[in-house]
């Protein structure tokens, strides 16, 4: 559902709320970047490939014909 022009005007007036580690009860070392369990080993963006084949037959039948052998030959059928 989406935010009414109320809503959106509303939340613009209000301030955040900011909670620091006493505010939570948390100790700082548990906390943040230093409390985190997990570890960011590598990060990347994948590099796309734009590989596709424009089958041409004379008619539509013949071209679910060859698209349906060549799925099959892709072992994907």
């Amino acid at each position: 559902r989406y935010a009414t022009i109320r809503g959106i005007m509303a939340a613009k007036k209000k301030e955040p709320v900011i909670w620091k580690p006493a505010d939570i009860g948390g100790e700082p070392s548990q906390l943040g970047a230093a409390g985190r369990r997990t570890k960011l080993l590598k990060l990347f963006q994948p590099v796309r490939e734009g590989k596709c084949e424009i089958i041409e037959e004379d008619s539509p039948e013949e071209a679910a014909v060859s698209l349906a052998l060549k799925l099959r030959q892709a072992k994907i059928l």
